[in-house]
Parts: structure tokens; C-alpha cells; sequence
């Protein structure tokens, strides 16, 4: 895995980290349709836990690209167990954090 990799994981990693501990008021309040209700329902794990045993003893051994795609390869060290975690790309900004484009996702491409 190359330095420009680790660097895209650890920002990945980071962002949800961040978006699954602080839920704003406004999301606390907002009724959510049918088709939000099933994506939050797929994010009701935490990523930084084995699935199977719930262990955080867990590590990367792969990331692999394919266009605006991540797939990165987890194994929990207590379980043995191993996963894929799927990350797409949804834009990029610069380091001021200003917006340069937005991709087209699993999500948005209607």
C-alpha cells in the first residue's frame, strides 16, 4: 500500500469516525423517508470492531482502488475472521478545504 493509500484510509477513517459520533440536533429531529431509513440501517455497525466477535483488536492488510472505489481488507486479530469494507468517493477538495469536484456514486447517479 502506497503513502497516497494510507493517507485516503486515514482520512476515510476519520471522516466516519467523526460522522458516527456527533449526530447534529437537525438529524435527531428529521423524519426520515423509506429509502433513508434502509441506508441509516446499514450504518448502524461500528467499523472499527470485528463484526463477528465485536473485537477492536482488528487491522487493514489490503486496500485496493478501482476508480472512486476503496476496497480495504480487514481480519480481526482475537477471531481470525476477515471482511471487505467498500469506501466510494464522492469528491475531492484542497487543502483549504475547498470543494474542486463531485463524483458521481452508487447514490447520487439518478
Amino acid at each position: 500500500m502506497n503513502t497516497e493509500d494510507n493517507e485516503f484510509k486515514e482520512l476515510i477513517e476519520k471522516e466516519i469516525k467523526k460522522l458516527m459520533s456527533t449526530p447534529t440536533q437537525k438529524n435527531k429531529e428529521k423524519k426520515l423517508t423509506r429509502k433513508e431509513k434502509k441506508m441509516t440501517k446499514n450504518f448502524n455497525f461500528k467499523y472499527d470492531e470485528c463484526p463477528y466477535c465485536k473485537s477492536t483488536t482488528i487491522s487493514s492488510y489490503q486496500l485496493d482502488r478501482d476508480g472512486s472505489v476503496y476496497n480495504n481488507s480487514v481480519e480481526c486479530n482475537d477471531c481470525e475472521n476477515r471482511w471487505e469494507e467498500c469506501y466510494e468517493l464522492t469528491s475531492r477538495f484542497d487543502n483549504n478545504g475547498v470543494l474542486i469536484d463531485t463524483f458521481k456514486t452508487y447514490e447520487n447517479k439518478e
